[in-house]
Formats: C-alpha cells, structure tokens, sequence
C-alpha cells in the first residue's frame, strides 16, 4: 500500500469518527432531554389533573356502553297454587300457572347511540389534552435547558474577560504609577473593569436563576442528576 493509499484510509477513518461522534453527543443531548422529560412530567402538579380527567372519561365511556341492560326490564310471576297445591281446596284451576314480561325502553334504546359517541368524544378530548400537556411539558423541558446552558455559557465568557480586564488592571495600575498614562486613562480603566464585574454579577445572577427555574421544573437538584455529564 502506497503513501496515497495511507493518506486515503486515515482520511476515511477521520470522516467517519467525526460523524460517530457527532450522532453520538446528538443522541446524548435527545436521551438527557427524555430522561429531564420523565423527571419533570412526573413532579409537575397539573399533569396529574389532566391523567384523572382521562382515567375518568375513559371509565364514563365504558359506563355508557353498558348502560344499555338499564334499558331493559323483566318480570315473572308464578300462580300461588303451583307454589302451594294444598292451599287450592276447591280444585279449581288458574291460568295462566307462569307470568313473563320483558320491557323496553324505545327512548332510552334510541338515545343510547347519542350518548355512546358523547362519552367517546369526551374521552378523546381528555386524551388529546394529555398528549398536549406532554408536548408542553417537554418543550417547557427544552426550553429551560437551552436557557441554562446559555446562561453558563455568558457566565464563563464574562468570567473570563473580567479576568483578563482584572490581569490588564495591574498592568494599567503600574503605567499610571510610572507616569506613563494619565490620570484620566488611569480612571477610565477602572471604569471599564467595574463595568466587567458588574457584567460577570449580572451573568451570575441569569445562571442563577436559570439553574433554578430548570430545577424547579424536574423537581430535583441538576447535582443529584447522576446521568447529566458533569460539564452539564
């Protein structure tokens, strides 16, 4: 194998390890939002409503495909003398010996069609706000996220250059006790290194708050989370 062949294979190799990694850190990012999901959809208190609305228009739904036997009604009789021969002294026979009815409700039978598909459309309904409040809950899920991993990306950034402004200060500090800058440029630096802290305080306090709204949202501590990667 030539040089040429070398180089084409490790290039090959190279394309393929890059795409493995990026589906992987992409399933990666999908299995945290899905387990985040779980989290959220089960402490989340309203979600809990709408699953007993479900439950119960699915038990009311069943309810009216039964409610069909309180349309229809029996009756049997029996003569008294087929019960008690001895009681009929005179030995005269009564007829009918047995009695048998059977009644229906024709307005019931009719209306029963109508109350089946009302019963049925409810439960549907209930069902579709569940899926509803899922898609919500994991776009809430998505969101707060997003806003968090934002957040501690500002957050570093700030962190950083008021560091590097911090690391420039000194230097500044000392020019000005030379006497190589002015008062005035003097003065303007550390205008601009308070205006980097208060920039890395207001990014702190965003993280902060994004933290806690995702917290919030999934019921636990992102700390006690032992599938988040630790960069997370």
């Amino acid at each position: 194998m030539n040089r040429k062949h070398i180089l084409f294979a490790f290039l090959l190799f190279w394309l393929c390890q890059s795409r493995s990694y990026a589906q992987l850190g992409l399933d990666t990012s999908t299995a945290i939002i899905d387990s985040l999901y779980d989290y959220a959809w089960e402490h989340y208190p309203e979600n809990a409503v709408v699953e007993y609305k479900a439950s119960k228009a699915f038990y009311g739904m069943r309810s009216t495909q039964y409610a069909w036997t309180k349309d229809l009604g029996a009756q049997f009789n029996i003569n008294e003398f087929q019960i008690n021969p001895s009681a009929n002294t005179t030995g005269n026979l009564f007829f009918p010996k047995y009695n048998f009815g059977v009644r229906v409700d024709l307005g019931l039978v009719f209306q029963r069609p109508f109350e089946n598909k009302k019963a049925r459309q409810e439960y549907n309904a209930a069902m579709w706000q569940v899926e509803q409040q899922k898609s919500d809950i994991r776009q809430m899920v998505v969101l707060r996220v997003q806003m968090y991993k934002l957040a501690k990306s500002l957050l570093k950034i700030k962190t950083q250059a008021l560091e590097e402004s911090n690391s420039l200060q000194i230097v500044i500090r000392q020019r000005f006790q030379r006497n190589e800058i002015t008062i005035e440029e003097y003065n303007n630096a550390n205008i601009s290194n308070l205006k980097f802290l208060e920039d890395k305080f207001n990014a702190e306090a965003k993280y902060n708050l994004a933290k806690n709204d995702l917290e919030t949202l999934v019921g636990r501590k992102l700390s006690s989370i032992r599938f988040l990667p630790k960069d997370f």
